[in-house]
């Protein structure tokens, strides 16, 4: 049986560790809703309405950033999923200022789980961004970039197909 893209489930996946980092009140992902929420046991949702200080959303990448053909069964998808902390509206040198731990912990926490609750092969933060504010009418926000590798096993075999 062919694996599947299971791009919900990493994006979900993502949402779970972030709510493990150290002041994060609520981690939502737009994936299916089949992770569970480490603290709550509940699954993890989509967000609604206008995000809390301190909340975490995973979303769903628009496309794949690439797919790299290994063999002529195995392919390896690459993912760019954006995540985003809102917190509260402030100054610029203190959102700077809020945000500051914020890097380490999400490198730490991501570090130590890369395959994201068993969910993809390999996924590292790539990269971060500040963004919101007045200017932009969104809540202020520090957002990430983590680039995840699934790997998919298509288990094709040579020859006329049979149905």
């Amino acid at each position: 049986m062919s694996d599947l893209v299971r791009i919900a489930d990493i994006v979900d996946a993502s949402a779970a560790v972030a709510r493990t980092i150290t002041g994060i009140a609520w981690a939502f992902g737009v994936g299916n809703g089949t992770v569970l929420d480490p603290y709550t046991g509940n699954q993890i949702q989509p967000p609604q309405g206008d995000p809390e200080p301190f909340t975490h959303v995973s979303e769903l990448p628009r496309s794949p950033a690439g797919i790299t053909w290994l063999s002529a069964t195995v392919t390896e998808i690459t993912w760019l999923v954006p995540m985003f902390l809102y917190v509260r509206m402030a100054d610029y040198p203190t959102l700077l200022r809020t945000f500051a731990p914020f890097y380490g912990r999400y490198l730490g926490t991501f570090s130590q789980d890369m395959q994201l609750l068993g969910t993809a092969n390999d996924a590292r933060i790539t990269g971060f961004t500040v963004g919101g504010g007045p200017d932009d009418g969104k809540p202020p926000f520090l957002g990430m970039t983590l680039t995840v590798r699934e790997r998919l096993d298509f288990e094709n075999l040579p020859g006329p197909k049979t149905y």
